[in-house]
C-alpha cells in the first residue's frame, strides 16, 4: 500500500481520518462503491504482541455485534504493511471536536445519554458481556440526524467465567474508574466512563481538570443540568462500582426520574436473556423442609448457607447395599462374619467419603458481596469472591450471576426439592436483608 493508494487492491483510500501511535484510520471506497472506514495496525509500529492481540479481539468482537449505533464489520485484511480492519463508515462529528467549541445544550446532552445507555445495555446483556473500556467524547460520533454512535472497540473486553485476576489496563485518564486502573473492568466501569464523558460534554472541562472530593469528581458547580441528568451523572461517578447503577437499564430509569435500584435489590429478579424478560422467584407452595431450614443462618447481618457436599444419597445407598449384602451372607451361611464384613466396609466407605469429600458454603452481606467456597477436611479447594448481579432459577439449577460476568450453579449438590426454597430465601434476603421466617 502506498500513500492514499489501496489496501489489498480492493479498498481505495480517500482521506486520512486520524493517526495513532500504531497506525492510521482512513476513509476508503469499497469495491461496491460504498464508503468504509479502514483502520490500520502497522506491524513496524506495533509495540508488542499485545497490540496484535487487542486488534484481533476488536475484529472478533465487531464480527458479532449488530446495533445501529455500532459500526458494522465489513472485512479484515493482512498485507505486508499491516493488519487492516474494514468497517462501516460513520459520517458525523466526534464529540471531542464538538465540545471544543463549547458545552453541549441540556437537550443534546440528555439525548446523548439516552443513546449511549441504549448501546451499553445492548453490549452488557450479551453473553458474555462486552465491556468497551474506552468511552470518551473522541469515541462518540454525532450524526447529522442528531443520533450518536460508539466507535473504536480497540480496548474491548469480553468477561468470561475463566477470567482470573486483572487484565491489561485499557482506557483514558480522566474517564477511567479506579477498578479499571488495576485491570478489573466490569459493566459499571463503562457506566463510570459515560458519567465522566457527560461531565466533559456538559461543562466543557476535561474530567481530569476538575477538582475531586473524597475521590469523586466535583463537577456540579460547573454546569446547570436537569434534575434527572444531574442525579444520574452523580451516581455514575461513584468511586465504588457497587454504589453505581447496577445496569444500563437501571441508569435509564434514573434518567427518566426513577430511583436508584441497588445491585443487591435487582438480584431479586430472575432474568433470562434481555432485562425486559423478568420474572420474580415465587415462594414454593409446600412447607419448607427442616433440612432446608438447617442450611441457613444469620450472623451480623450476613446470610450464610451450607450448600452441601459430594457425600449425598448415592453414598448412603452404597452403605445400605454393603450392609444388606453382609446381612444376606449371614442369613444364608449362618455366620455373622459376612454381616461384620459388610458393616466394616460401610464404615470405611463413609470415612473415605468424609475425608475426601468437598463441602460448599455460601455467604452474602447486605451490599450484595458474596463469598462461595468449596473445601475438604484438609484444605480450601476453590473460592469465589464477587458481587451478586442477578439470580436465575431454572427447572434444574439456581444460578448466581456476578459482576465479572460469571454464571455459577449454586445448587449443584442440593436435592431438586431444595432448589426453589434456596432461591426464594436468597431472593427475600436480597430484597430486605433479613432471613425469612420459614415456619409459616
Amino acid at each position: 500500500m502506498t500513500a492514499l493508494g489501496t489496501v489489498d487492491g480492493r479498498y481505495e483510500l480517500l482521506r486520512e481520518l486520524g493517526e495513532g501511535s500504531q497506525g492510521k484510520t482512513y476513509a476508503a471506497r469499497a469495491p461496491d462503491g460504498a464508503t468504509v472506514a479502514v483502520k490500520q495496525l502497522a506491524f513496524d509500529a506495533a509495540q508488542d504482541w499485545k497490540a496484535l492481540e487487542l486488534f484481533e479481539r476488536e475484529i472478533a468482537t465487531l464480527r458479532t455485534l449488530d446495533h445501529v449505533a455500532i459500526p458494522s464489520f465489513v472485512d479484515a485484511v493482512q498485507t505486508d504493511d499491516g493488519y487492516f480492519l474494514v468497517q462501516e463508515f460513520i459520517d458525523g462529528e466526534a464529540l471531542d471536536e464538538v465540545v471544543a467549541a463549547g458545552p453541549l445544550s441540556g437537550d443534546e446532552l440528555d439525548r446523548c445519554a439516552h443513546n449511549l445507555l441504549d448501546v451499553l445495555e445492548y453490549l452488557h446483556t450479551l453473553v458474555p458481556p462486552v465491556i468497551h473500556r474506552d468511552i470518551k467524547p473522541a469515541n462518540i460520533i454525532r450524526r447529522a440526524d442528531g443520533s450518536h454512535a460508539l466507535v473504536d472497540f480497540g480496548g474491548v473486553q469480553t468477561i468470561v467465567a475463566s477470567d482470573v485476576g486483572g487484565s491489561t489496563v485499557i482506557g483514558t485518564t480522566g474517564y477511567m474508574p479506579s477498578e479499571q486502573l488495576i485491570g478489573r473492568a466490569v459493566q459499571q466501569s463503562d457506566l463510570y466512563s459515560l458519567g465522566a464523558t457527560l461531565v466533559h460534554l456538559g461543562t466543557g472541562v476535561h474530567p481530569a481538570d476538575l477538582p475531586a472530593v473524597r475521590l469523586k469528581i466535583d463537577w456540579q458547580g460547573h454546569a446547570a443540568l436537569s434534575e434527572g441528568l444531574t442525579t444520574l451523572i452523580d451516581l455514575l461517578l461513584e468511586p465504588a462500582p457497587e454504589d453505581r447503577p447496577a445496569t444500563a437499564a437501571d441508569a435509564r430509569r434514573i434518567l427518566a426520574g426513577g430511583a436508584l435500584v441497588p445491585a443487591v435489590a435487582s438480584t431479586a429478579l430472575a432474568r433470562v436473556g434481555r432485562p425486559e424478560r423478568i420474572r420474580a422467584i415465587e415462594r414454593p407452595k409446600r412447607k419448607c423442609p427442616a433440612r432446608v431450614r438447617r442450611r441457613f443462618s444469620m450472623r451480623d447481618g450476613t446470610l450464610r448457607i451450607k450448600l452441601g457436599s459430594r457425600i449425598g444419597l448415592s453414598d448412603l445407598a452404597t452403605v445400605l447395599v454393603l450392609v444388606a449384602v453382609g446381612a444376606l451372607g449371614t442369613h444364608f451361611h449362618g455366620s455373622g462374619m459376612a454381616l461384620g464384613f459388610g458393616v466394616v466396609c460401610a464404615v470405611f466407605w463413609l470415612l473415605s467419603a468424609a475425608l475426601g469429600g468437598v463441602f460448599q458454603r455460601f455467604s452474602i452481606d447486605p451490599s450484595g458481596r458474596y463469598v462461595w467456597s468449596a473445601s475438604s477436611m484438609y484444605a480450601l479447594v476453590e473460592k469465589r469472591d464477587a458481587t451478586l448481579q442477578r439470580l436465575e432459577l431454572t427447572d434444574k439449577s439456581l444460578y448466581v450471576c456476578n459482576d465479572r460476568g460469571e454464571r455459577q450453579d449454586l445448587t449443584e449438590w442440593a436435592e431438586p426439592f431444595e432448589r426453589p426454597w434456596i432461591a426464594w430465601i436468597l431472593q427475600r434476603y436480597c430484597q430486605d436483608g433479613t432471613l425469612e421466617d420459614l415456619d409459616g
